[in-house]
């Protein structure tokens, strides 16, 4: 795991002007990338980019100190800020951080599945993360050890968010507002919605339901011709707020958010104002609300403000914290998968290396016995003689070559692992040649059995 690192800041470190700076352009992406990775000398590498976070995901070539790359890092971007006339010198050098090994794999999978981000729990990360690496996949940036540590980050935050609630119940006034519009129009065909004020929730209300069916927008302010402004640019009707309080037109939802100093609907306006065979949901972003405390008692009708908002906001907040717990045990365990998926694929070599010597021995081994010993054996006899041998020695081979697998996945890092099967296999390789060759299965096998794989790890692998 330790030739896996990552470079980065957020907004939780060095704030949006850091991000700007080292955040590479997307139409200069495939020129850019290739260059960064050249200049660092990584030997594979991931750019991830969003508006809270600059990350790089890379793996070593050249064995430099976490300090050199860093180096490395800033210069790039201060030789490009110089190329394009930009200051070249940066202050805020100390706002990144640097992760290796399972810290930058753990920080990953943490980005990937929403637990790093600025409202815990959001959705999009999960397909910016995918993005970044399909990027840098089609560059050839990255091949098979990211693939493989990106495919793993991937899975695991898809499990992080099917078996937590860390991302149910909105933590944003604007995502809570969303939802609760939506699941007040469920079934009402060709609904109606009002907008009072000329603001910019007004706007983003009317973004989130477009395409709804049959959606109709009343545009609502005090000075007509802001309101017919916004009514060409999302569609609706467009009406002054005097006529609309003189004739109350029916909504399914009306949303306010005024500057007016006294309350703008009494309990009688938005009883007129509610569809005679429905109900009527306010949202009264106000402040001081401009709907009236007695409005709150009018039958048909629900009134939600800022505070109940709020209130519910840090509600749904404190219950992701608590499922962002749920999450770490499930990205633990994963790591504990991935570890000995890449200790298993670092060992691979040296173990069939090891398997094919210690058979061709065996196989040596039978021809001596049938020039010397049993020279005499008949052809069918020999047959006979070498097939149970070889099913012998292949069992034992295969318990062996599982007993140094296991022992090498206990150990703390990939070298580690191969530095501990070095000392088994020449171990073994002593004593064999100390004995002529003649007991290869049983010599071989009994350091394995007589080792643990935790005793393994913490004898030679650290």
């Amino acid at each position: 795991m330790e030739r896996f690192g990552l470079i980065g800041t957020s907004i939780h470190h060095g704030g949006t002007a850091d991000l700007g700076y080292y955040t590479i352009a997307e139409d200069e992406a495939p020129s850019t990338l290739p260059r960064l990775k050249e200049w660092c000398g990584f030997a594979e590498m991931v750019y991830l980019a969003t508006c809270n976070r600059v990350e790089v995901v890379f793996t070593s070539r050249g064995g430099r100190s976490p300090k050199e790359q860093l180096s490395r890092f800033f210069e790039f971007f201060e030789r490009e800020a110089r190329a394009r006339g930009r200051s070249g010198s940066r202050a805020t050098r100390p706002s990144f951080y640097f992760r290796q090994g399972e810290q930058a794999i753990w920080h990953l999978a943490e980005v990937a599945s929403s637990l790093d981000s600025l409202v815990l729990g959001e959705s999009q990360i999960l397909a910016q993360v995918k993005a970044a690496y399909e990027q840098c996949f089609s560059l050839g940036l990255a091949r098979a050890d990211l693939s493989r540590l990106f495919s793993w980050t991937l899975h695991t935050a898809k499990e992080v968010r099917t078996h937590t609630g860390i991302a149910a119940g909105r933590v944003s006034m604007v995502g809570l507002v969303e939802e609760r519009i939506r699941g007040h129009l469920a079934g009402v065909a060709e609904p109606v919605v009002g907008v009072v004020g000329t603001g910019p929730m007004g706007e983003k209300v009317s973004e989130a339901l477009t395409g709804w069916p049959g959606l109709r927008l009343l545009w609502i302010n005090r000075t007509w011709e802001k309101a017919a402004a916004l009514a060409e640019r999302h569609g609706g009707r467009a009406l002054s707020l005097s006529d609309f309080q003189l004739v109350p037109q029916p909504c399914d939802v009306l949303v306010t958010a005024t500057s007016a100093p006294v309350a703008l609907f009494g309990a009688a306006a938005l009883a007129a104002i509610r569809p005679a065979l429905g109900r009527l949901l306010v949202v009264d972003l106000a402040v001081p609300p401009d709907t009236a405390p007695e409005a709150r008692g009018v039958e048909g009708v629900e009134i939600i403000t800022v505070d109940d908002l709020r209130q519910q906001t840090e509600k749904n907040r404190q219950a992701r914290l608590a499922e962002r717990r749920k999450a770490l045990p499930i990205i633990s365990s994963h790591l504990k998968e991935l570890h000995a998926q890449l200790v298993g694929r670092s060992v691979l070599p040296v173990l069939l290396e090891f398997r094919d010597s210690f058979l061709d021995q065996n196989h040596q081994d039978i021809e001596a016995l049938f020039a010397g010993p049993l020279r005499g054996l008949g052809s069918e006899e020999r047959r006979q003689v070498e097939k149970r041998i070889n099913q012998i020695v292949k069992r034992n081979a295969h318990l062996l070559i599982a007993g140094l697998k296991e022992m090498a996945s206990g150990c703390k890092a990939e070298q580690g692992a191969l530095c501990c099967l070095s000392g088994i296999t020449s171990f073994g390789e002593a004593l064999r040649d100390e004995t002529g060759g003649a007991h290869p299965a049983g010599l071989a096998a009994a350091p394995a059995r007589g080792m643990s794989p935790a005793s393994a790890g913490d004898g030679r692998a650290s």
